[in-house]
């Protein structure tokens, strides 16, 4: 199978759009607080678990804390009773 330089062309032309945006920088719609509050979140139960030896409990409670602190900010959690 042969490449034509057009092809090569076209692939490099696509491969550039999509460098271009995964490197662009939006302004973010979040405070900056949640991102450190979320890291937090997650953080404490893995370290807990690295210090008691149980990593397996650690990263599901880590999981927990995470989709509990998310439900917060949604309305749809209210009706579920997280």
């Amino acid at each position: 199978m042969r490449i034509d330089k057009i092809q090569i062309r076209i692939w490099f032309s696509h491969l550039s759009v999509e460098i271009r945006h995964l490197l662009r920088l939006n302004i973010p719609s979040r405070p900056w607080h949640i991102a450190l509050v979320a890291s937090v979140c997650m953080a404490i139960p893995v370290f807990a678990g690295a210090y008691c030896g149980r990593m397996d409990y650690a990263l599901l409670v880590c999981m927990g804390t995470l989709v509990i602190y998310i439900c917060q900010k949604q309305h749809w959690c209210i009706v579920c009773r997280v």
